[in-house]
């Protein structure tokens, strides 16, 4: 029974974890749009999948790596926004979003 906590605890720690990334960087959904989001879809999954089994890794080393991972996700979400925004400010097609956002400054 104490093996199954732990999996649980490990698996609701998961789910926060991409409640939260969605919720900050402002996706609203989990379906990838772009071929970055799919690859932090699958990165989560491997790290879950991976730890979650696994009575050798602690919560706390599976909360770094989750950290580190959410860090990574929100810090190329905001560059490529920032990329976006400068290609709209100097009045150039965007590539980084291939045209998808509207561009109003």
């Amino acid at each position: 029974m104490q093996a199954f906590i732990l999996v649980a605890e490990k698996l609701l720690i998961g789910f926060l974890a991409l409640i939260f990334v969605i919720n900050i960087s402002g996706k609203g959904n989990l379906a990838p749009s772009t071929a970055s989001d799919a690859v932090q879809n699958y990165v989560l999954g491997g790290i879950i999948g991976g730890v979650i089994y696994n009575d050798s890794i602690k919560i706390w080393e599976y909360l770094a790596v989750l950290a580190i991972w959410c860090g990574l996700v929100l810090l190329l979400r905001y560059l490529k926004d920032t990329q976006c925004e400068n290609e709209a400010g100097a009045g150039r097609h965007c590539p980084s979003c291939g045209g998808r956002r509207s561009h109003t400054l």
